[in-house]
């Protein structure tokens, strides 16, 4: 059966493995001119601990961290792109590595408004190999999204955090359940969009 076919309620973990987890290619030991850090509820945990462990690698010195939402955070309400960066710096990263786009809400608003800011920072022709880090659950999508949205003169490479979500506990916690079922409907949203193929499922 094809995803766009597929209901809410018919999504099983089998489904979730193939659509979410399976075929997403770890490429954190390659070094890039910028990465792309995005966003969200849980970027403290895994997201901004991986763009400053690829940083002390000496992978890439330049970060772009991606979110204009604002949340209620250790550090107070602030969007996700200060809090990220208020974290990276504890964890290491000067200043001069840090680049905030407080502008994107989505995951295809990262894209955007991410390049636009590196390329403003760096100058355009400096910002052609990015590195993208996000939670492991939001990888396999938000590459879609990528390859979509950023210039076709930037590769994006995945670079996945783990240690939020992985492919054997979303089972048994509501809320991590919730948000891989949500990466699911988004990629048949892709599809319904015309922006990829279906998938057979």
């Amino acid at each position: 059966m094809k995803l766009s076919l597929i209901k809410d309620s018919e999504i099983n973990a089998e489904i979730v493995q193939k659509i979410v987890f399976d075929g997403v290619e770890d490429k954190s030991g390659e070094k890039g001119d910028c990465m792309l850090v995005l966003g969200g509820m849980c970027p403290l945990i895994d997201r901004v601990p991986k763009a400053a462990e690829l940083y002390r690698q000496g992978l890439c010195d330049k970060a772009v961290f991606s979110g204009g939402v604002y949340w209620d955070t250790v550090y107070g309400r602030m969007t996700e792109a200060d809090s990220m960066a208020r974290l990276a710096g504890e964890l290491g990263m000067p200043k001069e590595s840090i680049i905030r786009d407080n502008l994107a809400t989505t995951t295809e608003e990262n894209m955007v408004c991410g390049a636009f800011a590196m390329g403003r920072v760096m100058g355009y022709e400096k910002a052609k190999r990015i590195l993208l880090i996000t939670s492991l659950y939001h990888m396999k999508r938000s590459k879609l999204i990528a390859d979509l949205y950023l210039p076709p003169y930037m590769e994006s490479l995945c670079c996945p955090a783990y240690g939020y979500i992985a492919p054997d506990d979303w089972q048994a916690d509501s809320e991590k359940k919730r948000k891989v079922i949500r990466e699911v409907s988004m990629t048949r949203l892709l599809i319904e969009q015309g922006f990829i193929p279906d998938i057979e499922v």
